[in-house]
């Protein structure tokens, strides 16, 4: 009779397998829009700036500013995201459903 083995680490104390995966996902569309985003900002702006007349030089500073911009929020915000509890968006759901009813039911009609 053939012994089982267990391959791996049995003591992984991080997220499952169809987790893992949507975490893989998530964070591969948010960098893939990050680079869309930049690459928008850096193909458009040129063009803009061409029928704006306003001089190459100056329509740099935009990208930068926009790209320091993106820098300076994302830890600020990522740490906002962290600190958001489950039981912290749950209550905030729950209170945006209550508001929304409270404000549709004076309403004369359905529509």
């Amino acid at each position: 009779m053939e012994e089982e083995r267990i391959t791996g680490n049995t003591q992984w104390d991080g997220l499952g397998r169809p987790a893992i995966f949507y975490a893989m996902i998530s964070i591969w569309c948010g960098i893939f829009l990050s680079v869309v985003d930049g690459n928008i900002c850096n193909v458009a702006l040129p063009v803009i700036a061409q029928e704006l007349g306003v001089p190459s030089a100056d329509s740099i500073w935009v990208i930068n500013a926009f790209q320091l911009v993106v820098m300076m929020t994302l830890l600020p915000f990522s740490t906002l995201g962290e600190s958001c509890t489950a039981t912290r968006r749950s209550i905030f759901r729950e209170w945006r459903c209550s508001r929304r009813h409270r404000l549709s039911a004076p309403s004369p009609t359905l529509c």
